[in-house]
């Protein structure tokens, strides 16, 4: 009922409804075609613009692998094996920087590690000589760096020469008793840490069986044992922080 009642009152009342009468009777016709096409045709004409929209998603992205291979081959030719090394570091080499990090810095099992050795330490205890003639533990800090540089030289070859500090091996400490000239040597500790983990990250895992420069000691060897020597170095400084605590008043 109110559908007869909307035509009635449609047909009556809407402005050319005539018009719209017939151009509604020209696409719905008695042969059962819209826009002059069969519904069928219409069907069909859905299902191809369907599938050209398919085939141009697929081309899009056949198009952005084609990208992205040509930029990992351009890397490669232009930087060679190397770029591909960087992104994948090898598990031992991995584990080689797990014992530095954890001789150094990181928290390990074994306790206080050769940098938590260090904290809160001032340069009047670290200047502090348990006996005259013997090491404090400032010394004991340029040692342990000297010693970090030392090995990555070895690791890439490198000349003598380019430590921060003349000489070698052992360095007399403190020239200047100074809170900033004690910060200053163990930021150069921090400095030379961080040098020798990118140049252990460098190396390749065929590298780790080869004898360093001028040595037959294996680069494996050879960065197992200065992470050994951070940690006994972190343990003498903890023995003289005991000594220097436990002495008698003067």
């Amino acid at each position: 009922m109110p559908c007869r009642l909307y035509r009635k009152n449609t047909r009556q009342s809407f402005p050319g409804c005539d018009q719209v009468r017939a151009a509604f009777a020209a696409r719905w016709n008695s042969d059962g075609k819209t826009d002059g096409r069969s519904k069928k045709e219409a069907r069909e004409t859905r299902t191809v613009r369907k599938e050209r929209r398919e085939r141009f998603r697929l081309q899009e992205r056949s198009l952005l692998c084609f990208q992205t291979s040509a930029i990992v081959l351009g890397k490669i030719c232009e930087e060679g094996p190397h770029w591909l090394r960087r992104k994948t570091v090898h598990t031992e080499i991995e584990h080689l920087l797990g014992h530095l990090d954890e001789a150094y810095k990181r928290a390990a099992w074994h306790g206080p590690n050769l940098r938590g050795s260090l904290r809160g330490l001032t340069a009047h205890e670290a200047a502090w000589r348990p006996k005259p003639g013997r090491h404090n533990i400032w010394e004991i800090v340029a040692h342990t760096a000297y010693w970090k540089y030392a090995v990555r030289r070895r690791l890439l070859g490198e000349k003598r020469g380019s430590f921060s500090l003349l000489g070698s091996n052992w360095f007399r400490r403190p020239v200047d008793g100074g809170e900033k000239a004690w910060r200053a040597d163990v930021a150069m500790l921090d400095t030379e840490h961080r040098r020798l983990r990118v140049a252990v990250s460098a190396l390749h895992p065929e590298d780790l069986d080869r004898p360093s420069r001028r040595s037959r000691t294996l680069l494996r060897r050879l960065i197992a044992g200065i992470a050994l020597h951070d940690v006994y170095h972190a343990g003498q400084i903890q023995l003289i922080k005991k000594l220097l605590r436990t002495r008698s008043p003067r």
